[in-house]
């Protein structure tokens, strides 16, 4: 017997054919309110920007970090969190392009995924729209609210 030559195997996961889908609220006291919470408190919309009651803030950088479920949302092998970005229209019209800051599968085959993004600096209190985009798909819009 004498020993083969080595080979290698590969693949190339290819981009989702459908677009990431937003989780909304199913009895939202507003219109396309996504199911969304404070990644610390647990607490639903509205959020602030800085809540004082989160008394495990960072000093360095206190804002509120916000969860919202995505489904048909899988990060490639090697892909970090920031290849999700969060496109948010606060109710004056600005347009922030968040990078997210985690993103992982929920378990229990539901096929949901956990978007964790950070809300910007000065955003003004509203309704701000909220759309994902990952993989150049966009997902549909939905709504969190801001209180100041």
């Amino acid at each position: 017997m004498f020993p083969s030559g080595t080979s290698f195997a590969g693949f190339e996961k290819t981009a989702p054919s459908s677009p990431p889908s937003l989780f909304l609220a199913q009895s939202p006291p507003a219109p396309n309110l996504l199911a969304a919470f404070d990644s610390i408190l647990g607490t639903r919309d509205p959020f602030l920007v800085v809540n004082p009651a989160n008394l495990l803030r960072n000093p360095n950088d206190p804002n509120t970090r916000v969860i919202i479920f995505v489904l048909n949302l899988e990060l490639f092998v090697g892909e970090t969190p920031a290849a999700v970005t969060i496109n948010l229209t606060d109710a004056n019209g600005g347009v922030h392009d968040l990078p997210a800051e985690d993103v992982r599968p929920i378990p229990g085959g539901l096929g949901f995924t956990q978007v964790t993004f950070r809300l910007p600096n000065n955003l003004p209190a509203g309704t701000c729209q909220v759309k994902v985009v990952a993989h150049n798909l966009t997902s549909n819009v939905g709504a969190i609210r801001i209180i100041q």
